[in-house]
C-alpha cells in the first residue's frame, strides 16, 4: 500500500476508537465513583428483587435479600476499572452518548447522560446515567434494571 493512502486510514481508525466528550464524561464519573472509599449500591432488576452492595475501605459486602456476606472487594474494584479501560480502548463499543438534560435522582441534582454499550452475549440497550455536580454516578437505569449509589454515611453492615 502506498504511504500516502496509509496515513488517512490510520487517522480514520484512531478516530473510530475515540470516544466523544459526552461518553468520556460518563467514563470519568464511573472511574471516580469506583475509586471512592465508600459506596452503597442497590440494584433492582425490575422483578421485585434487589441486591445491595457496600464497599468500605476495600471490603465488599453483599446482600441478595438475606444475610450480608463478606466478599473480597479488591477484585470487584479492579474489575470496574478494567471495564472502563476496555471501553476506552474500544473493546466494548460505547455509542450514542448524549446529554439528556438534568434531573433530581434520590434527592441529588444530576446531569443525565444516555449511551449504548455493546458487550458480547448481551443485546445493546440504552442506559440512562445520573451524574452529580461532584462528578459521581448516583444512578443508572437500563431496560427494567435500576441501580442507585450513595457515597456518604456508608458503614460496613457487619
Amino acid at each position: 500500500m502506498r504511504p500516502t493512502l496509509l496515513l488517512p486510514m490510520l487517522l480514520l481508525s484512531t478516530q473510530a476508537l475515540a470516544l466523544d466528550a459526552t461518553c468520556e464524561t460518563y467514563l470519568a464519573a464511573a472511574e471516580k465513583s469506583a475509586k471512592q472509599p465508600a459506596r452503597h449500591s442497590i440494584s433492582e432488576p425490575g422483578d421485585g428483587s434487589s441486591h445491595e452492595a457496600i464497599i468500605v475501605d476495600g471490603k465488599f459486602f453483599s446482600n441478595l435479600g438475606g444475610d450480608w456476606q463478606v466478599i473480597p472487594g479488591a477484585q470487584l474494584l479492579k474489575g470496574e476499572l478494567k471495564m472502563i479501560e476496555q471501553i476506552r480502548a474500544g473493546k466494548y463499543p460505547m455509542t450514542n452518548c448524549r446529554k439528556a438534560g438534568s434531573e433530581r435522582f434520590e434527592g441529588v441534582s444530576t446531569s443525565v447522560i444516555t449511551y449504548t454499550l455493546t458487550m458480547p452475549g448481551m443485546a445493546p440497550a440504552e442506559t440512562r446515567t445520573f451524574i452529580g455536580a461532584d462528578g459521581l454516578v448516583y444512578g443508572q437505569s437500563s431496560g427494567g434494571m435500576r441501580v442507585r449509589h450513595r457515597y456518604t454515611g456508608v458503614k460496613a453492615p457487619l
